[in-house]
């Protein structure tokens, strides 16, 4: 994988020393305490990483409410400390040195050198593999698309986590439109991974859609996934600007680079211009055995929605996946139309001091948190007939 570029400021006169020790047994370690050169505040749910001589990161963690990560030292050896935070241009130090286990206190002040995305040049074509970062507009706002992901997959190892969810499935006619919906009890959950995925090698060599005994399985890109060199090095890329739900908002969109004998996924990662926050990822599968009706944006695909919590860690707060339905013995064609669509998905009921501005795409996921319910039909078996139930726009 090529270095994507960035602006690495080193400094080694905004930091403070100071060493204490450790129990006996323990690794070495720094413990880290980020604030803003210029307001003196915390740097809430930055990230913290450990880089070594090579510049590959060796350890990473999200800083806490007050600014603080204790990272972890593989060995001895020389190292630095970067700290990233969305919105912000990279800031890089030379770590000190540690001694035998001892734990280095390391105080860091970071100016605040906003990234401009009103530079951000919309591409005219899109660009492949390592060619694709040489472009100045989509190595930036990848940049911010990466620390958001990070951010958000490091958020979960929060023990401390705890969310208040709601899983929810649906079922939509040929033409998308919901004809029943069920809607499960509020329950808490940890950080965890809200939905499953599969390595990045294993979703390259066998797909994103497979038959699996008498199964259609459909899977979704993680947050592992899309950060890997892998899922990269395969796609092409392009800048786009966002209109109609997505205005205001600048688009990193994907395609497989090679598209013969597709099983594979296209999409667009949706950054907010104003703050350079990650905000969504909309995506589609793209399936040379599937009919082309459901091929395409807003049919068989998904969506991923991302929010930033008091603390400034960053969280899944909904998601969806829409996968077509063929009744058992039809006959596919290219142009054979589904019978309906399924939808599963889940979403978080936002919690006070949630700092992240209302989308609206999540309007849809918002109104799933009323009480739960069903619509639809459903068969009485003591009447022997059909209950007709509430339909989401009548629902209080």
């Amino acid at each position: 994988m090529p270095r994507r570029p960035t602006n690495l400021h080193r400094t080694s006169a905004a930091l403070l020393l100071a060493v204490c020790l450790a129990a006996p047994g323990q690794a070495q370690s720094i413990r880290l305490h980020v604030t803003e050169t210029a307001s003196g505040r915390p740097v809430a749910g930055g990230v913290a990483d450990l880089l070594d001589d090579h510049g590959t990161v060796v350890g990473a963690g999200v800083l806490s409410s007050d600014g603080r990560y204790l990272l972890t030292l593989p060995g001895a050896g020389s190292y630095r400390v970067r700290v990233r935070r969305i919105g912000y241009e990279p800031f890089v130090v030379n770590a000190p040195p540690v001694a035998g286990t001892a734990t280095v206190e390391l105080a860091l002040s970071v100016p605040d050198r906003r990234i401009r995305l009103n530079t951000i040049v919309v591409t005219a074509h899109p660009r492949c593999s390592r060619d694709a970062f040489r472009d100045q507009s989509v190595a930036t706002l990848w940049e911010e698309v990466r620390t958001a992901l990070t951010t958000t997959m490091l958020s979960r190892a929060d023990s401390a986590l705890l969310l208040e969810a709601r899983a929810f499935r649906r079922r939509l006619d040929a033409d998308r439109t919901l004809t029943e919906e069920l809607v499960g009890l509020p329950r808490l959950t940890g950080g965890g991974k809200p939905y499953g995925s599969r390595e990045a090698s294993d979703l390259a060599r066998d797909g994103y859609v497979r038959q699996v005994g008498g199964e259609t399985i459909f899977y979704a890109p993680d947050e592992q996934v899309l950060l890997s060199d892998q899922f990269l090095d395969e796609r092409c890329f392009e800048v786009v600007r966002g209109s109609g739900p997505a205005s205001g908002l600048f688009g990193l969109r994907f395609t497989a680079a090679n598209r013969r004998h597709a099983n594979d996924i296209a999409g667009t990662l949706w950054v907010d211009s104003a703050s350079a926050s990650l905000r969504y990822l909309d995506f589609r599968y793209e399936n040379e055995f599937m009919p082309r009706t459901v091929i395409g944006d807003d049919r068989s695909g998904g969506q991923v929605i991302f929010d930033r919590l008091a603390g400034g860690r960053w969280i899944v707060s909904a998601w969806r996946l829409r996968m077509p339905h063929f009744d058992v013995g039809r006959r596919l064609t290219p142009r054979s139309f589904p019978d309906a669509y399924e939808e599963v998905g889940g979403v978080v009921t936002p919690r006070p001091g949630d700092s992240a501005p209302a989308l609206a795409v999540a309007e849809s996921y918002r109104a799933l948190l009323a009480p739960a319910r069903v619509t639809g039909t459903v068969y009485d078996s003591l009447a022997g007939g059909h209950l007709e139930l509430v339909r989401p726009d009548r629902v209080g």
